[in-house]
């Protein structure tokens, strides 16, 4: 029950979008929900005829974010809902995940169906793990 209660307080029930104002070659310019925005934060950008395109937030120019798609632009419009996805900049991993063979972005690629999701999240980008407890190495 702990853990339901656990996972329940992680949800934020505030669901941020913006809109596509321009595309310029690779780079998408967003307006609307900047506030919930930083450097690193990570979108789900709905296209026309095609699955959502993640991108992520490297930028900021004037009153828009600049967002960096992960995938091909084909299918992304002016006025395309952006939603703004605060949990995508980490992965929840069990331990069912030993042995499964994972994408960048923490997805299934070996045909064995999807991955459970843990509780405690680890980010995407952090300081590295030091090796060994008591090895004189200094986190900088």
């Amino acid at each position: 029950m702990q853990s339901l209660i656990t996972a329940v307080e992680r949800l934020d029930p505030l669901t941020v979008s913006g809109r596509v104002a321009a595309v310029n070659g690779l780079l998408i310019e967003a307006r609307g929900g900047l506030t919930r925005l930083s450097i690193g934060s990570r979108a789900q950008i709905l296209r026309r005829g095609n699955q959502p395109l993640a991108a992520e937030v490297v930028g900021f120019r004037d009153s828009r974010a600049l967002l960096m798609p992960f995938g091909p632009v084909e299918g992304v419009a002016p006025g395309a809902e952006i939603r703004i996805d605060d949990l995508s900049s980490a992965v929840h991993p069990t331990k069912a995940w030993l042995g499964r063979i994972i994408d960048a972005f923490g997805q299934p690629i070996d045909s064995l169906g999807p991955l459970p999701q843990g509780l405690s999240g680890y980010p995407l980008r952090a300081a590295p793990q030091r090796p060994m407890p008591g090895d004189g190495w200094v986190n900088a």
